[in-house]
């Protein structure tokens, strides 16, 4: 059995190493900004990556995912799967992580759709993200110069 620190901030390589080992389990890192990051989480035994600002809360005027993920997939993409996360919201967005090297995208209707409970479809939870990291919108998306338009949603 291994003892986790509850601390969430960073790992140290023979931490994450050691988590690795822990568990037949394949490791997945979140909150790659780098490709000296991406690297160092491959070096500890992961077998993923997550590229994510974690939606700019843990950093204040962190650059964009998509910003980052062009120079972290010319690094390790073939040798990690590469997730994007941040600002998901539609089929469209998918595109714009997958075109610069992302394998698979974290969409926030999942989130939406935990969100709101026992509603039968994961976009009429799409309201309750506007308590979360975007603003009432893909604002946040700004940045990167991909923000969307948000579709009329009735219950």
């Amino acid at each position: 059995m291994i003892a986790i620190d509850t601390d969430s901030g960073p790992k140290t390589v023979a931490e994450l190493r050691e988590v690795a080992r822990a568990t037949r389990m394949p490791l997945v890192v979140k909150g790659i900004m780098t490709p000296e990051q991406a690297l160092k989480a491959g070096e500890a035994g992961a077998k993923g990556i997550v590229v994510s600002n974690h939606g700019g809360r843990r950093i204040d005027h962190t650059p964009g995912t998509a910003e980052v993920l062009p120079a972290i997939a010319d690094k390790v993409k073939g040798k990690l799967v590469i997730l994007a996360d941040g600002c998901v919201h539609y089929g469209i967005d998918v595109f714009k992580y997958v075109a610069p090297g992302a394998d698979a995208v974290l969409v926030a209707a999942i989130w939406g759709a935990a969100f709101g409970g026992g509603r039968e479809h994961p976009l009429h939870a799409h309201d309750a993200r506007r308590v979360g990291d975007c603003d009432g919108g893909d604002r946040c998306c700004n940045r990167a110069g991909h923000q969307s338009e948000e579709p009329q949603l009735t219950e």
